[in-house]
């Protein structure tokens, strides 16, 4: 910089963590003295991991928007078509066991499809926050009712919520399908693990909330004993489109990072060491 007419050089550098990899734009400034004589630098570092992580979510926004207008169309002229294909000839064809399985693959990959164009809808379109003062514990036990005498045989749902929680501004239709997606996630991670392991027998997923008052936040834990985040996508984690499920979208945690962002809040994550996986909502007290 000292042999350039410049007085400062910008770069964007990635920096490794435990955590995982954080961004940075780091600045390097040149100071002169009234003789024009370099007399010093300064570095100024700034954290633009969020910023930069907006800014694909926005991008991404746009692709699924394009995506699920232009798939939405077509799909329900292929289903029916292929409902009325089926009637028409049933009984007539020597192998209708055929045309059976055929016309019912075509159906079965249209409704996959659809619910694809909705999380595609859902994330192209979420909206602004209407926070209202709320009580985050009763957000949370609203959304927990809808597993009440639902849940999959051979996994708990316990709550552990903290009873001095002070109220705060959250959109609560929003923070409860928060809720309602980690939950599910967390179901989804013990079914895949009990799949996988015949000596797994009981699985655990528990909902906690505490007040951290010295950092002046709440924090909400959902934390199950299921397969765990594998390394490969831990960095991707929040991510559009990342996932390990067979029809999964990798748009739901997305969302829920992007809900979090919306109230100030963040969202983390980390493997335990008796297995499963953690993730944690942190919601500033204002």
């Amino acid at each position: 910089i000292e042999n350039t007419k410049e007085r400062s050089i910008s770069r964007n550098l990635v920096v490794h963590k435990k955590e995982g990899p954080v961004q940075v734009s780091a600045t390097l400034l040149l100071l002169r003295n009234n003789e024009g004589l370099s007399v010093g630098m300064v570095c100024v570092y700034n954290n633009i991991t969020e910023i930069q992580r907006l800014q694909r979510a926005r991008a991404w926004r746009e692709v699924a928007r394009r995506i699920a207008h232009e798939i939405k169309n077509p799909l329900t002229p292929i289903q029916l078509s292929a409902e009325r294909i089926h009637r028409k000839y049933a009984g007539e064809v020597s192998d209708d066991v055929a045309l059976q399985q055929s016309t019912q693959t075509i159906i079965n990959e249209v409704q996959h499809l659809k619910r694809m164009v909705s999380e595609f809808s859902n994330f192209a379109k979420i909206p602004e926050s209407n926070p209202q003062m709320s009580n985050l514990n009763q957000i949370i036990n609203e959304a927990l009712q809808l597993y009440h005498g639902n849940m999959p045989a051979r996994i708990s749902l316990t709550t552990e919520l903290s009873e001095t929680l002070p109220q705060l501004p959250l959109d609560g239709e929003q923070i409860r399908r928060v809720v309602i997606n980690l939950v599910d996630n967390a179901i989804s991670s013990i079914e895949k693990k009990g799949a996988l392991s015949r000596i797994f027998r009981q699985g655990q997923i528990i909902v906690r909330t505490r007040h951290v008052s010295d950092l002046n936040i709440i924090s909400m834990d959902v934390e199950d004993n299921g397969t765990g985040i594998a390394p490969e996508i831990s960095d991707d984690l929040f991510e559009p489109y990342t996932t390990t499920k067979e029809h999964g979208t990798g748009l739901g945690l997305t969302i829920v990072s992007q809900t979090i962002s919306d109230h100030n809040g963040f969202t983390r994550f980390r493997n335990l060491d008796t297995g499963g996986v953690c993730f944690t909502i942190e919601l500033p007290v204002t």
